[in-house]
């Protein structure tokens, strides 16, 4: 009896090692580089779910490869009201959440809207989010898992970025300095630009007055 319930602890012990080897495994092969969060709300320099950070602008030049930025319902205007992002790396943007990051509702509650002003001093009438990644990452020779790009959740609202007249019934295309207002953008609400063996979705997202 002594000896089969040695046995059997033995076997069980190698089975508990092999399914811990195994999770790890494959948890490893799912999580490529770092976790970053952001809410209207937030202050945090380092964009963690306790300290998130105020705007995506604030973190932008943190991103690497393969990186996850959640962010929680709110309007946001990007760095110092300049209504753009340039991202150079590819990452997962993913809006929709509440305060806390533990509900997802992007179309109700905790809807993640990119906008800008266009009175602000340091607005640009670029993309409202451009990805940019032909530059460096067209030399490629195969497929990387951190390699994927994924904008989920986001509406981007360029009403605040455009100039306008006549009641704010017309958009003006060109600057009004006397009166600091920008010229409206003519560019894409989002823009992506990618190399062969990038993957890139975009899923669940609003453009609008673009």
């Amino acid at each position: 009896t002594k000896i089969n319930c040695l046995e059997e602890t033995m076997i069980l012990k190698k089975l508990f090692f092999t399914l811990l080897s195994l999770s790890i495994f494959i948890g490893s092969g799912l999580i490529y580089g770092a976790e970053y969060y952001v809410s209207a709300k937030g202050k945090g320099k380092e964009a963690s779910k306790d300290k998130p950070a105020k705007d995506l602008g604030n973190i932008i030049s943190k991103l690497k490869a393969g990186d996850t930025v959640y962010i929680a319902g709110g309007i946001y205007t990007g760095k110092g009201d300049n209504g753009h992002y340039k991202i150079e790396v590819p990452v997962k943007i993913i809006g929709g959440y509440d305060e806390s990051f533990a509900t997802r509702d992007p179309w109700g509650k905790y809807q993640t809207v990119f906008s800008g002003d266009n009175k602000a001093s340091g607005f640009e009438g670029k993309a409202r989010l451009l990805i940019e990644l032909h530059l460096k990452y067209n030399n490629m020779t195969k497929k990387s898992p951190e390699n994927q790009v994924l904008i989920d959740g986001i509406i981007v609202d360029n009403g605040d970025r455009n100039q306008y007249s006549n009641g704010d019934k017309k958009i003006e295309r060109y600057a009004n300095p006397a009166d600091k207002k920008n010229a409206s953008p003519q560019t894409p609400g989002i823009q992506v630009t990618s190399g062969k063996f990038v993957d890139v979705t975009v899923q669940n997202c609003v453009v609008i007055n673009t």
